[in-house]
C-alpha cells in the first residue's frame, strides 16, 4: 500500500468557534476572487514613500486577477497563481519605477459571538533593494484596524522594507539587487473584534527616489484551513503548517506532548481520530504567534479477492468465472485496476468476468481517495476434473469382519485417494482407490473419499451399519507344572453360543461359565480355541491361547558319605542340580546357607531335614532324609554362656559329656589358675569362684573322658563368658 497524498494547506479564511472547531463561514462576496475580477475591492493609487493612496479603482497593469495562464514571476520564477489557493490569485504593483504606491481593500464583518475568527491568507512578494534608507526602501504592507475606530487591530500590521536581510527572502537569479519571497502563508487574529467591522488593506511601493520597485501577490480563500487528514494506517502522518512562520510547535490538544518543531514534522500515524495544535509564530515584527489545529484519521484499505489461489477443475475447456475484489476503506471512494485485462470483461471493474483455459495469476491494486492502496494476487488453474463414487458392498456387516470398499470411477495414474474412515481399522488400500476397512465398534458408521489429482478434488461417502460381534476371549496362564489345577476364565458375551476346543480337555458348555479349572498330566504345550456366535449370526474369529506344561525338577537328596555322623559333626548335603533352579533346605537354622544345590548342615542333635527344589515356571519338588548323629568319641563343646540368670544358658558344660565316662573338666581363666574342676559329668559351672562371679572374658576348658571304656581322650578350647 502506498501513503496518501497529503492536502496542501490553502490559503483559507480560518473560523474557529469556541464549540465547533469546523464551522462553515459563507465567504464574503469575492473576498477570494474566484469572480475572477476585481469586484468588491476597494482600489487606490498613489506614490511612496511613505505609501500615501486616494481612491482610484483598478488601475491596469496595478491591479489584475492572475490565473493558470499568467506566466510564471520574472523575478522568482514562482507561479503568478498560488499553487495551493483557488482559480484565481491578485496582482499589487508591477516592476515599473516612478515612486508609484498601490492599495487594496476589504471591509470584514467579524461574526458576533466568536471567541476565535483568523484570517489566513497567501503572500508573495518582490523587492528590488537600492539600498536607500529604510524610509525610502520599496515595501509591503498588511493592515487590518477597526473600520469605526480607526483602532488596530493587534498583532494585525505587517510591513516588508527592501533589504538584503529580510527573513524568509531570497536573493533573485535574475537579478542581483532584486530579493523575493515565494507564496507564504500569514494569519491575522480577528478574535478581538467580535461583532464588529475590520478593514484589512494592502498595499506596495516603489522606492521614494522613483529608480526601484516593489510589487506582490495576494491569495485569499473562503475554505475553512485543512483541520483534518487521513494517512495510511500504519505508516507516518506528516503534519504540515503553514508555511512563511518563523518557528513551528507541535503538540497534542491538551498541550501536554511535544512532537516536534519544525514547519513539517513525521509522527506514527494515529490508530484513533487524533488532535493537533501547532503554535506558529511569525519572524520578529510580522505580527503574533497563532495557534492552529489539525486531526488526523487512519486510513485502513483492505482488499480480499476471491476465488481465491483457485483452481477451476472442468472437462470441456475454457471455463468462465466472475472475479470479485472484496474491498474496504475507511476513507471515501474505491478504483479497481487488473492485471493483465487478457481474458477480462473489464479492468477497472470490481467483479470482472474471467475466461481462461489455461493456468493464469490476477493483480488487482485498489485505490481510495486518499490514494491509500491495497493489492491482492489470485493464481488460478484449470485443471481435468476429477470424481468420487464410493461403491461398498453391502448395508451391514458385523464388527471385527474386513469389508472392501473401492471408489467406482477409474481415473487415469497419479489422482490420490484420501478415505476418512470413521474410526476403522485401514487393513489394505492401493492407489486405484480400494480399500479394506474393519470396525472395532459397533454403531452407524461413515465412510468418506477425497479424491484429488493434486489440483482438483471431488468427494463422496457412505454410510453402513457396523453390527456388535460378541467378544471371543479368555484368560490363563502361559506356563504351569505336571498336574497343576489351572484357572482359565472366560470373558462374558451377552446372548451368545460358546464353541471350545482344547487339547486333552473335554468342554462340553455352549453358555458362559465364570471359571473352569484345567489339569494337565503330560508336559508339551497344549492349545484352547474359542468361538463365540451371537443371535445377530455376527462370528469373531475364533480366539485361541496356549499354556505350556512343564516338568517338576527332580530332587533327591544326597550325603557327601557314608560316614558315620556325630554329634556336632558338619556334613555336607546335595540334591541335583539344574538350570534356573532355585533351592530352600529346612530346618533352616542348621545351615550356614540353604540355599544352593549343596550345602553344610551342623549335626547338632538328630533330625529330619529336607530340600526344595524349584524351576523357573514355578515347579517345585521336595524330598527329605533322616540324619542320625550320634554321640561317637567326640564330645561338643559349646563356645560361650551367659550365666546372668535368665534361665537361659546360665551354666556351662560339655554337651553330651554325660554318655562319657569322665576323668576330669577344668575351666581356667586367662592366668591359668583353675577356677573349676569335677570329675562328675552333671555338673556345670555357674560362672563363680569361690562365689564370686567372675568377670565377662575368655577362659580356657581341659576335658579327659574315656570313650567306650576304652581309650582316653582329652579336648581342650576356650568359651566367651557373657554377662
Amino acid at each position: 500500500m502506498t501513503p496518501m497524498k497529503k492536502p496542501y494547506l490553502l490559503l483559507l479564511l480560518l473560523l474557529i468557534l469556541s464549540q465547533v472547531v469546523n464551522a462553515q463561514l459563507a465567504c464574503p462576496p469575492n473576498f477570494d476572487f474566484e469572480l475572477g475580477t476585481t469586484a468588491n475591492w476597494r482600489y487606490g493609487g498613489g506614490t511612496c514613500c511613505p505609501i500615501a493612496t486616494t481612491p482610484s479603482g483598478p488601475i491596469p497593469g496595478r491591479h489584475g486577477i492572475t490565473s493558470a495562464a499568467s506566466p510564471v514571476d520574472a523575478y522568482g520564477l514562482f507561479p503568478t497563481l498560488c499553487p495551493e489557493g483557488g482559480n484565481f490569485s491578485f496582482k499589487l504593483g508591477n516592476s515599473n519605477v516612478g515612486a508609484e504606491a498601490e492599495s487594496m481593500r476589504y471591509h470584514l464583518r467579524v461574526p458576533g459571538g466568536s471567541k476565535s475568527y483568523s484570517i489566513i491568507f497567501r503572500y508573495a512578494v518582490v523587492l528590488e533593494d537600492p539600498n536607500h534608507d529604510a524610509s525610502e526602501q520599496p515595501r509591503f504592507d498588511v493592515k487590518a484596524y477597526d473600520s469605526i475606530t480607526g483602532a488596530p487591530v493587534p498583532c494585525a500590521q505587517f510591513s516588508f522594507v527592501a533589504s538584503s536581510t529580510l527573513p524568509g527572502f531570497k536573493q533573485s537569479a535574475a537579478s542581483s539587487t532584486v530579493y523575493y519571497k515565494p507564496w507564504t502563508m500569514a494569519s491575522i487574529d480577528l478574535g478581538s473584534m467580535n461583532g464588529r467591522t475590520v478593514t484589512l488593506d494592502f498595499a506596495t511601493g516603489d522606492c521614494a527616489l522613483t529608480g526601484h520597485f516593489g510589487y506582490a501577490y495576494v491569495d485569499i480563500s473562503c475554505t475553512l484551513f485543512e483541520t483534518s487528514s487521513m494517512e495510511c494506517r500504519g505508516g507516518l502522518t506528516s503534519l504540515s503548517g503553514p508555511p512563511g512562520f518563523d518557528t513551528y510547535q507541535w503538540w497534542d490538544a491538551n498541550f501536554t506532548r511535544l512532537y516536534g518543531s519544525g514547519r513539517v514534522i513525521q509522527t506514527p500515524t494515529p490508530s484513533i481520530s487524533t488532535t493537533f495544535a501547532v503554535i506558529v509564530t511569525p519572524y520578529p515584527g510580522f505580527g503574533c504567534p497563532d495557534t492552529l489545529y489539525t486531526v488526523s484519521k487512519a486510513a485502513d484499505i483492505k482488499v480480499d479477492a476471491r476465488p481465491n489461489d483457485s483452481i477451476i477443475c472442468t472437462q470441456y475447456g475454457a471455463q468462465a468465472f466472475t472475479l470479485r475484489a472484496n474491498a474496504s476503506t475507511s476513507a471515501e471512494g474505491l478504483s479497481y485496476k487488473w492485471y493483465p485485462s487478457t481474458g477480462l470483461s473489464c479492468d477497472d471493474c470490481a467483479n470482472p468476468t474471467a475466461t481462461m483455459n489455461a493456468k493464469g495469476r490476477y493483480v488487482v491494486v485498489v485505490t481510495d481517495s486518499t490514494q491509500c492502496t491495497a493489492t491482492d494476487t489470485l493464481d488460478i488453474d484449470i485443471a481435468p476434473n476429477v470424481q468420487a463414487k464410493i461403491k461398498k458392498p453391502k448395508d451391514t456387516v458385523c464388527q471385527y469382519e474386513d469389508v472392501e470398499f473401492f471408489n467406482d470411477v477409474v481415473h487415469a495414474p497419479g489422482v490420490i485417494y484420501h478415505w476418512s474412515l470413521d474410526t476403522a481399522l485401514l487393513k489394505y488400500a492401493d492407489t486405484t482407490g480400494r480399500v479394506i476397512l474393519n470396525w472395532q465398534s459397533p454403531g452407524k458408521k461413515k465412510v468418506i473419499v477425497r479424491v484429488t489429482n493434486g489440483v482438483c478434488v471431488a468427494y463422496d461417502s457412505v454410510t453402513i451399519y457396523v453390527k456388535p460381534t460378541p467378544l471371543a476371549a479368555f484368560d490363563m496362564k502361559q506356563n504351569a507344572c505336571l498336574d497343576e489345577e489351572i484357572e482359565m476364565t472366560p470373558r462374558l458375551a451377552d446372548d451368545a453360543t460358546y464353541y471350545w476346543t482344547a487339547d486333552e480337555q473335554t468342554i462340553n458348555d455352549a453358555v458362559y461359565v465364570p471359571k473352569y479349572y484345567l489339569t494337565w498330566s503330560t508336559t508339551g504345550k497344549k492349545r484352547i480355541t474359542l468361538s463365540v456366535v451371537g443371535k445377530n449370526g455376527c462370528l469373531q474369529k475364533p480366539y485361541a491361547d496356549s499354556i505350556y506344561i512343564h516338568e517338576n525338577p527332580v530332587t533327591k537328596i544326597e550325603f557327601a558319605n557314608n560316614d558315620r555322623i556325630c554329634l556336632g559333626d558338619r556334613i555336607t548335603l546335595r540334591v541335583p542340580q539344574g538350570e534356573e533352579y532355585s533351592y530352600s533346605w529346612t530346618p533352616a537354622v542348621y545351615y550356614e546357607n540353604n540355599s544352593y544345590h549343596e550345602v553344610v548342615l551342623r549335626a547338632e542333635t538328630p533330625m529330619m531335614v529336607s530340600a526344595t527344589v524349584t524351576n523357573r515356571w514355578g515347579c517345585s519338588y521336595t524330598d527329605s532324609a533322616y540324619v542320625d548323629a550320634g554321640l561317637c568319641c567326640k564330645i561338643f563343646c559349646p563356645n560361650a554362656f551367659t550365666p546372668n540368670g535368665d534361665g537361659h544358658n546360665d551354666t556351662y558344660r560339655p554337651v553330651n559329656l554325660e554318655y562319657h565316662k569322665l576323668h576330669t573338666f577344668e575351666i581356667a581363666n586367662r592366668w591359668g589358675q583353675i577356677i573349676f574342676s569335677t570329675t562328675n559329668p552333671m555338673d556345670r559351672w555357674d560362672g563363680t569362684f569361690k562365689g564370686v562371679p567372675q568377670e565377662t572374658g575368655t577362659y580356657y576348658y581341659h576335658i579327659k573322658y574315656l570313650c567306650d571304656d576304652k581309650d582316653l581322650m582329652e579336648e581342650k578350647g576356650n568359651l566367651t563368658l557373657i554377662r
